[in-house]
């Protein structure tokens, strides 16, 4: 039987002993971090996405926030794959990394997850892709101080900070600070469009409406494409947050996975680590049996596809 959101909530509140109302948000984004992290071990079919990057020079890629792993990468100009590394290249691969060659993609190695990590050279702008967000964003980097300090143009002037400020529709918004770069943007609720950060009209980050932060699949490409290549990915993305009691956790997701999941996190949070510790083991003993059922099997039935009618 299909189970919601609200069930899965409602078995957290009863297994940690949390049912004051003050606590149940945090409960709440603890089951959608559980459903994530399950999406992320046992992606399903639903979750891939096809998509095109334009490359803007340099070494590195990266892939829209939404999406946390890469199936494939193709060179559309030249209608080649790009391969991903492996632990023994080619002896002409690695001398083409190291001397930072340009030319046609070869392969390409995972980074991972990483946050936005940039230059910028003055206030930054920030604003929504849809008229009526207002929501907070937050910008931590390296500032400038203002006044006598700033101009000297000493690096060593630059300090670490945060500032916050929030949005006003699609009207760009603009930070007091002067950054020198920025290390992660975030936000504190969900939007209804994305929120772009610029500096000097070029962009630096964008987090999605239901993303919390501008976090971007990295990637190290083997020899530098010209800017301006023309690339095509595809990917899983993370399945959308749940913000509606009755909505029906994926069928793919265990459901038990997720309540013991969750029970971990907001445990560990109240420092009650003995029964953490066990919520994290009974959360993990469900996920390897499945992912070796998927290994096995294809899945056993886990990642059953509903019938599209549209």
């Amino acid at each position: 039987m299909a189970k919601t959101f609200d069930q899965a909530v409602t078995e957290v509140q009863r297994k940690t002993g949390r049912n004051d109302s003050d606590f149940r948000d945090r409960i709440e984004d603890a089951v959608n971090m559980a459903i994530r992290t399950w999406a992320r071990l046992l992606p399903w079919p639903g979750l891939e996405e096809v998509g095109d990057i334009v490359h803007v020079g340099g070494r590195y890629l990266y892939l829209p926030g939404r999406v946390n792993k890469l199936i494939w990468l193709m060179d559309t100009d030249n209608d080649e794959e790009i391969m991903p590394s492996d632990q023994h290249w080619p002896m002409n691969y690695p001398s083409a990394f190291a001397d930072d060659a340009t030319g046609s993609v070869v392969n390409f190695e995972d980074y991972g997850l990483e946050p936005t990590f940039t230059g910028a050279s003055g206030p930054l702008a920030v604003y929504s892709t849809d008229a009526s967000d207002v929501v907070g964003v937050y910008v931590q980097g390296d500032l400038v101080p203002s006044g006598s300090a700033y101009s000297l143009g000493d690096p060593y002037f630059k300090y670490q900070g945060v500032e916050e400020i929030s949005t006003n529709g699609q009207t760009p918004v603009t930070t007091s600070g002067v950054f020198v770069d920025v290390q992660s943007i975030g936000k504190t609720a969900d939007s209804d469009g994305a929120i772009v950060i610029q500096c000097g009209g070029t962009t630096i980050g964008i987090i999605g409406p239901l993303e919390d932060e501008s976090t971007y699949r990295k990637f190290a490409l083997m020899k530098i494409p010209s800017a301006g290549t023309n690339l095509k990915y595809k990917g899983y993305t993370d399945p959308p947050k749940m913000v509606n009691t009755n909505q029906i956790i994926p069928v793919q997701v265990n459901f038990e996975f997720v309540v013991w999941k969750a029970t971990a996190d907001i445990l560990w949070d109240v420092r009650e680590t003995e029964r953490a510790l066990i919520a994290k083991k009974e959360a993990g003993a469900i996920a390897e049996q499945h992912i070796k059922q998927d290994m096995m099997f294809g899945a056993g039935g886990a990642r059953i596809v509903p019938e599209d009618f549209s």
